[in-house]
Order: C-alpha cells, then sequence, then structure tokens
C-alpha cells in the first residue's frame, strides 16, 4: 500500500483500505486464518452428521443366517435372523410390465407377533428406503408395499395395512393383488381390504433388485418365522382363483390333480421349498426367465446398488426428495460461505476463489456420497451431491455479498472522515 500511495494514489484510496482493513479486523474477528478453521470445523460436523449414526462395524459383520429346513414339510424356518435372496436382479420388471396386473402369493406362519421395522416377509427391494415391493410385518398388522408410477420409491405413500392377521403363529395364506386399478389382500382365501389409493404402472420399477425372503437386501430388516410358499403371478388372480389355491394348500404343485390343482395361468415365479436340504431353492414356475434363490451362509448386507443414483423423472421425485434436497442446501451454505471467506485470504481472483471453493465443497461431498455407497444400508445420491453443490454457491453468494458491504461501509466511513476534516 505504501508503494501505492507513493506513487500518486489519490489520498482517498488510501483512506479506504485502511478503514475497511481496520472495519474487517474490528466487526469480523474470523479474518487472519479465523475462517479457515471455522471452515475445518464445520466440515467435521458435516461429516458426522452424515455418516451419523456411525454403524461402520456392519461393514465386517456377517452374522449367521438363521434360516433352516423344515423337517416335515415343505418351507423353512427361520428361528434367528436368515435372509434368502436371489444372486442378483430377477426380471420382475420386464415380466409384470408386459402383463396385466401383479399378485404376490405366500403361505407363511409369524414366530413372534410383536415384530417390526416393518420385518420383510417378501421384499423385491434393494435397501429400507428403495422397492419395488414388500410384504412386511408390523406388529400383528401386515403391511403390503407397492411401488408404481403413482408412489414414492419406497411404495409407502401410499401404502396398505391390515390389522390383525399375525394374531397366532398358525399358518396363513396371503395374497395381494393388483390390476392398476386397484389393490385387494386376501388372508385365508377371504378378501380383507380393497383400495384404489394406488395408482400406476411398474415402469418404474428396478430391474437390479433382488428378491429377498424374510429379511430386506441389507440384514437389517429380519422377519423370524416360518415361509411355505411364495409365488408370483403377472396378472391379478380373481376371487375364485385365490380360493382355489388357499384350498390346495402349500403342498400342491402347478400340475397337481383335482382340488389340488394350483393356478397357473400367469405365473412369473414360483417357490415351494420341497427341496428340504441344500442351499438352492428353485422356482418351480416353469417360466424361462425363472430365478432360483439361495440361502447365503451368512447374512449379506451390501444390496446392488448404483454409484449416485438419481431419479430416473420428474415422476420420481417425493416431498421426502425435495426436503431432503432443501436441508442438504441449506447444511452446506456455511461450507461455500467458510471456505470463500477463508481463500479470500490468500487468493485475489474472484474466479478463482469460485472455482476453487467449488473444486474443494464438490471433493468433499462425493467423498461423502462414496463413503455411504459402501457402507451397508446406505447409498449415494447425485441428486444429494447436486442439492450440496447448490448450497456450496449460494454460501460463496452469501459471502460476496458480504465483502460488498464491508467496502461500502468503509468507503462511506472514509468519506465521512474527509468531510469531517
Amino acid at each position: 500500500m505504501d508503494e501505492f500511495v507513493a506513487n500518486g494514489a489519490p489520498e482517498v484510496f488510501t483512506c479506504l483500505f485502511e478503514s475497511a482493513a481496520v472495519m474487517t479486523k474490528k466487526s469480523y474477528p474470523l479474518r487472519e486464518g479465523g475462517f479457515l478453521r471455522a471452515a475445518v470445523a464445520y466440515l467435521f460436523f458435516v461429516v458426522l452428521l452424515l455418516l451419523w449414526p456411525f454403524d461402520f462395524w456392519r461393514a465386517f459383520e456377517r452374522s449367521e443366517n438363521g434360516a433352516r429346513w423344515l423337517e416335515r414339510s415343505n418351507g423353512v424356518d427361520i428361528g434367528e435372523p436368515g435372509q434368502i435372496l436371489s444372486p442378483g436382479g430377477i426380471p420382475l420388471r420386464d415380466l409384470l410390465a408386459s402383463g396385466g396386473g401383479f399378485t404376490l402369493e405366500a403361505w407363511v406362519a409369524t414366530a413372534d407377533p410383536q415384530q417390526s421395522g416393518p420385518a420383510r416377509i417378501v421384499s423385491h427391494s434393494r435397501n429400507p428406503s428403495r422397492r419395488n415391493f414388500t410384504l412386511g410385518q408390523e406388529g400383528k398388522n401386515l403391511i403390503m408395499r407397492l411401488r408404481t408410477t403413482g408412489t414414492d420409491l419406497n411404495g409407502t405413500i401410499p401404502h396398505l395395512v391390515v390389522k390383525d392377521v399375525f394374531q397366532s403363529t398358525e399358518p396363513r395364506h396371503i395374497v395381494a393383488t393388483y390390476d392398476f386399478k386397484e389393490e385387494v389382500i386376501y388372508v385365508d382365501g377371504e378378501e380383507q381390504i380393497r383400495s384404489q389409493g394406488v395408482k400406476g404402472t411398474f415402469s418404474n420399477w428396478d430391474r437390479s433388485y433382488p428378491l429377498v425372503l424374510a429379511n430386506e437386501a441389507t440384514g437389517d430388516r429380519p422377519w423370524l418365522g416360518r415361509i411355505f410358499l411364495v409365488a408370483l403371478y403377472q396378472r391379478a388372480l380373481d376371487t375364485m382363483e385365490i380360493h382355489r389355491n388357499y384350498q390346495a394348500g402349500w403342498m400342491a404343485a402347478p400340475n397337481g390333480e383335482g382340488s389340488l390343482r394350483r393356478v397357473s395361468d400367469g405365473l412369473a415365479a414360483l417357490y415351494l421349498f420341497d427341496e428340504r436340504e441344500g442351499g438352492i431353492i428353485a422356482d418351480r414356475s416353469g417360466h424361462p426367465l425363472s430365478s432360483n434363490l439361495y440361502i447365503p451362509k451368512r447374512i449379506q448386507q451390501k444390496s446392488p446398488a448404483h454409484f449416485l443414483e438419481y431419479p430416473v423423472r420428474l415422476s420420481d421425485l417425493t416431498v421426502t426428495m425435495l426436503i431432503d434436497g432443501v436441508l442438504n442446501i441449506i447444511l452446506f451454505i456455511p461450507v461455500g460461505f467458510l471456505l470463500h471467506a477463508a481463500l479470500g485470504e490468500h487468493l485475489g481472483s474472484r474466479k478463482a476463489k469460485v472455482v476453487w471453493v467449488m473444486l474443494i465443497g464438490g471433493l468433499f461431498s462425493l467423498t461423502a456420497e462414496s463413503l455411504q455407497y459402501f457402507l451397508p444400508g446406505r447409498f449415494s445420491s447425485a441428486s444429494d451431491l447436486l442439492t450440496n453443490l447448490a448450497g456450496i454457491f449460494v454460501g460463496i453468494i452469501i459471502d460476496r455479498s458480504r465483502s460488498t458491504v464491508e467496502k461500502k461501509v468503509g468507503e462511506e466511513s472514509c468519506l465521512e472522515a474527509q468531510c469531517r476534516s
């Protein structure tokens, strides 16, 4: 500055720089390294918040599978937390999208009328918040979540609840149907609930999801009980067909005789659990795209997922996702503000500061999303990354506005001092 004055700079500029420097030090004590320390501290806070509840140990834990074959009947007994699943994604989306609806049929018996989660009985899903469909238990109630183009990605808004289905540990025949107009649930051959709350098609189903029994794909929603039969149809069975399958019981095959003959028209998958040994459960539907299930020795905790997944279309966005986006923006505004203020102490160019702040903030956010991709029960999101960057950019704008106000206040103070002199 002395060189600047010596070269003949007007006295008003000298006054401007000096008053701005004095005002900055007195009014903004975070300057001179303070902004950098605050930025580091806040980034540490954000890391803690994003990775809560710190269940990293689950990435190394592998519990033994509690699924065991029944000795005197077809079926499996899950007396301890277990899991049965397909090796990878199964082509249910393609099968059901080309059909006239959907039917999920299951013969099951709960081991505990007070299970919660909801505990997953049959689920075509990736993790606790992404699914195509799930049949579950919440206390004594049956929960049915079905994802369509008219629901959220979790199939919870809306979903169906049937009360007191699991009051006892006796086997129950449960059927859920959907014909793109209404959803119906039957228990032991009798209709329990009929709803037109669910609308839409299955075109937004994710074909990469595995079919999972007695748990979630991430191993954190176990269900205890016995499973005797699971069947899927690419159409909605009518009341007579459902009653027929109920009368046939869980021991009947599609090619049975008389009253034991199950409905086979539109069958997409059928698991009879008649192997009674080994680790493979064969699909008996006879469909060309059939997919066997297997019983892993240890519960799997990491489901197949896309790195930085994103909604395919605007219709996939939900209120929850929008709220999360707003919260991400708010959370990362201080990141942009503090980093921009900290770099202002070292970089003179405005463009350089913006580029460096966006780069540092983007790398930080990408690292956080990458960690969540590899952790059980978590997934990385491109929309989260974008909203984080948006928050950082808003923080930059706020800090630049603050700098402008600083200079304006300093200039006014300088002019006022000149007038007095």
